[in-house]
C-alpha cells in the first residue's frame, strides 16, 4: 500500500529516510511476534525496493542492470535501510 515504486522523485536517501521509522516499527514488533513469516516480509521490501530501482533507473526490462544497481547501494551503505541487518538484498554477501 506504500507504493514505494512511484516515489521515484526521491533519492535513495530519502527513500530510506521515509521507510526507515516504519520498518524499524515492524523488527520490534514482528521480530517478536510474528514467527518465521517475518524474514520474508523484510524479503518482500527488498523486492519493493527493486521495483523502485526499476521505476527510477528506467530499467524495466533489465533485471542484470537493476540488480547491479541495488548490490552497489548496498555496498556502498550497507546500514541505508535498518532491515538489512537482517535480510541481505538479493545475492548481497
Amino acid at each position: 500500500k506504500m507504493a514505494i515504486h512511484k516515489k521515484t522523485g526521491h533519492t535513495i536517501r530519502e527513500l530510506a529516510d521515509l521507510l526507515n521509522p516504519n520498518v524499524r516499527g515492524w523488527i520490534n514488533y514482528y521480530a517478536r511476534y510474528g514467527g518465521g513469516k517475518f524474514k520474508y516480509l523484510l524479503h518482500l521490501l527488498n523486492i519493493k525496493l527493486c521495483k523502485w530501482v526499476k521505476w527510477r533507473y528506467k530499467l524495466r526490462f533489465r533485471t542484470g542492470k537493476m540488480i547491479s544497481k541495488m548490490l552497489a547501494f548496498y555496498k556502498e551503505t550497507p546500514g541505508m535501510f535498518v532491515h538489512w541487518s537482517l535480510v541481505k538484498p538479493l545475492r548481497a554477501k
